[in-house]
């Protein structure tokens, strides 16, 4: 899990429950990067950003999709 600190005191990170992240105080905000979805066309799982018709990444796995949302998706913001 990569836990992106910003100014101010908010933190950035994909959730997953192998991580208690309670430590780090309350949650305030909770909004969704990406959706991993099926294509029904393609028959392959789609990565796109919340409210974009951008595929990031497609793949028949919806695990190597989840995956590689683990990976990148928090560059990929960074970044837009």
């Amino acid at each position: 899990m990569i836990l992106d600190f910003a100014p101010g005191g908010h933190v950035r990170h994909l959730h997953t429950e192998l991580l208690d992240t309670s430590f780090l105080g309350p949650t305030t905000a909770i909004t969704r990067a990406s959706e991993v979805e099926p294509n029904p066309q393609t028959l392959e799982w789609e990565v796109r950003p919340v409210g974009s018709s951008t595929v990031l990444f497609t793949h028949p796995s919806r695990s190597a999709c989840l995956a590689w949302e683990d990976e990148h998706i928090l560059d990929h913001l960074a970044h837009s």
